[in-house]
């Protein structure tokens, strides 16, 4: 029997011709899922390596990602979807209402060529809901100050049992903390909670290096006779594999492991929606493509109204095919992700409901997660417009007037740079972050450094500088009286095509309206010609 059970040990735990990453990486993954921090990809390559070995006997469980003291007691979601004018809140009292209220997504044709009246009464459901959506977490969520402080239990609990301390816990959950350091502290709770393994790991890194040179997988009689060359390699293992299996047990604050497995099912369910559509106008439009870039090309060197009528007219007449093509396949992925949220929420209604039975969270936060279900199903009715896939042509002429390294990221709300264009352009204070490692900078009249007491101060006074700025939000027509832009109190400029600009200051001047957009790593001066 003994031998019996160490040869499963073996087949678990060891290296073998199929799965020649090492026992020592699944551990870490193991360590990873006990904490919540587990990467996609490791967990796809698990699955893979399970679905080539499944014998049948396997109950065929996902490995799933363990819930951090975050995803139990969440954070209000922050509704992405803006009007700037007074909208009266809705009165619903609850979530299912609150999801009735939510606009049906607009139509294809709505999408493709947007009308400024039915974007706004669209959007003034949206923002109706989601101002309702916090309105009821003041009312129904334990205030800030609690829902901190059952946070902080759950990451203090969490941390005492890995040995680690409460920064460096909070440090593997953040996307911004190095791969290096990640690595430093998951090898620290390998040490505190599994500990020295060398002799096992030179033991693997042996069984491997033979069955490299065999050209396969060893016997179990071979791997017997190795293991006795490793002296207490066997105790050793049996002690692995016991301190191994409580690493499932190890929980991201309190409460079981059944409603773990519950909130971690459905945060996968979530992530498990459709794939984003990727969309090729120059597939979608094949020759057309070239001709209507030369239009446009020709477009920024001419100030002949009687030639840019024309510029539009044939490339608006080329292009709305592919808008329109875009827009099925845009609306369908739209509609799946809200329905799949819709469908989770009385699942989410439930779990919580147990959880807070449980004692897992308090009675106060129950609400919490079902109302972000709300939130994220308002979010996805906002992408319809905000996120529409845009041709990379279009009848707008730019000029890159700032670059940010491919790592940064403008924090646009938090930045208070100058409203006007002109002010952006010679008085600009922009705050952006590097992704990659965290650091925070500040751009003041173009100049870069790391951010510091005196660059927030200017970014406190520039943020309170556009306060009283009013955007000139309004509908021009061009000089044929053809065509018209809109600007909207949802933060967009909608023009002539369809084709949609979310600018950080704007003004007309003339017959063009100029503004400038941050777009990616690119600070441009746009301009269109009415």
């Amino acid at each position: 029997m003994k031998k019996t059970l160490f040869l499963l040990a073996l087949a678990c735990c060891l290296p073998t011709a199929g799965h020649s990453q090492g026992f020592m990486k699944k551990l870490k993954q193991k360590v990873e899922n006990a904490v919540g921090i587990s990467e996609s990809t490791d967990i796809a390559e698990d699955q893979t390596q399970a679905d080539d070995n499944h014998d049948g006997n396997s109950d065929g469980n996902k490995p799933i990602q363990r819930p951090t003291p975050s995803d139990k007691l969440q954070k209000l979601r922050t509704a992405t979807a803006t009007w700037d004018e007074a909208v009266t809140p809705s009165k619903a009292s609850s979530i299912e209402a609150l999801l009735k209220e939510l606009p049906p997504l607009p139509s294809v044709d709505e999408m493709a060529n947007p009308n400024a009246a039915a974007r706004e009464t669209y959007y003034r459901k949206i923002v109706a809901v989601t101002t309702r959506v916090r309105e009821l977490d003041k009312q129904y969520t334990c205030s800030n100050e609690e829902m901190i402080a059952f946070r902080e239990n759950m990451y203090a609990s969490t941390a005492k049992k890995l040995g680690i301390t409460e920064a460096e816990l909070r440090a593997l959950e953040n996307d911004m903390t190095s791969e290096a350091e990640k690595e430093r502290i998951t090898q620290k709770i390998v040490s505190n909670t599994i500990g020295d393994m060398s002799s096992l790991e030179a033991m693997a890194v042996d069984i491997e290096k033979r069955e490299a040179a065999a050209g396969g997988e060893l016997s179990d009689q071979d791997r017997l006779a190795i293991l006795a060359e490793h002296g207490n390699a066997m105790e050793d293992l049996g002690a692995l594999m016991e301190k191994s299996s409580s690493l499932s047990s190890i929980q991201s604050g309190s409460g079981d492991a059944e409603l773990d497995q519950r909130l971690a099912e459905l945060m996968q369910k979530q992530m498990e929606g459709p794939p984003n559509p990727l969309i090729n106008y120059n597939k979608i439009l094949g020759k057309n493509a070239d001709i209507i870039k030369s239009l446009y090309a020709r477009l920024c060197n001419t100030d002949d109204p009687a030639e840019i009528e024309q510029i539009y007219t044939e490339a608006d007449e080329l292009a709305k095919r592919a808008r329109r093509e875009a827009a099925v396949t845009w609306r369908k992925y739209l509609a799946e992700q809200i329905e799949l949220n819709r469908g989770l929420y009385p699942q989410s209604m439930s779990l919580q409901a147990d959880m807070v039975k449980a004692g897992m969270i308090p009675a106060c936060a129950e609400k919490r997660a079902s109302l972000n279900i709300v939130t994220i199903c308002a979010n996805l009715l906002d992408q319809a417009y905000r996120d529409f896939p845009e041709p990379e042509f279009s009848p707008v002429c730019k000029e890159t007037i700032m670059k940010f390294p491919k790592s940064e990221r403008m924090m646009r709300a938090e930045s208070g740079y100058a409203t006007s264009v002109d002010g952006f352009l010679s008085g600009s204070v922009i705050w952006t972050i590097d992704e990659e490692n965290g650091t925070e900078y500040i751009y003041e009249n173009g100049k870069k450094r790391e951010m510091d007491t005196k660059g927030r101060q200017a970014i406190k006074q520039q943020q309170q500088k556009r306060e009283d700025y009013d955007p000139p939000y309004g509908t021009w027509t061009s000089q044929s009286g053809k065509w018209t832009a809109t600007y909207s109190r949802d933060g967009a400029l909608t023009l002539h095509d369809g084709s949609t600009f979310y600018p950080s200051a704007l003004k007309k001047e003339g017959n063009r309206l100029i503004w400038v957009e941050v777009s990616g790593e690119n600070v441009e001066k746009c301009v269109y010609k009415l």
